[in-house]
């Protein structure tokens, strides 16, 4: 059963055998890393749910716009979750920004009716909120394919 794992579990079988012994946590960048990407995953799901007004440098939150960003966060988590290494963080970390991302989908289903499918603005404006959601699927189908 041990030895169905990539990491390392000589410490858990010393452990096991009631031997205590002092391993190396891991690095800082990654710890920091995996912080990084679960918050600001959470973030971006709510961030493209949130309602707000137009103004010059923003435009109006439409359908593709909203689900990009959700797409983009839960692949943030999603990567964070693969990174991450969760046996030295607190649960109620991972706990916090899913329950963020949680928050942001349930604001984007109770919109959904009132979005429009996309938003009036700049050609550009409209054209790179097609391709932020391409592109948030196309990574997380290579990032799926990857792992199987």
């Amino acid at each position: 059963m041990l030895s169905a794992t990539s990491r390392n579990v000589d410490a858990v079988g010393w452990r096991l055998l009631g031997v205590e012994e002092d391993e190396p946590g891991p690095p800082l960048p990654l710890l920091g890393a995996t912080v990084f990407l679960a918050l600001v995953g959470g973030y971006t799901v709510v961030d493209g749910a949130r309602a707000r007004p137009a103004s010059a440098t923003r435009t109006p939150p439409d359908r593709v716009r909203a689900v990009g960003a959700a797409a983009f966060g839960l692949l943030y988590l999603w990567i964070a979750w693969l990174i991450g290494p969760w046996d030295t963080l607190p649960p109620v970390m991972w706990i916090a920004c899913v329950g963020l991302a949680g928050v942001g989908l349930a604001l984007l289903i109770s919109r959904w009716r009132r979005l429009p499918a996309l938003s009036a603005g700049s050609t550009f404006q409209r054209a790179s909120a097609v391709a932020n959601l391409v592109i948030a699927l196309a990574v997380a189908g290579l990032v799926a394919s990857r792992l199987g």
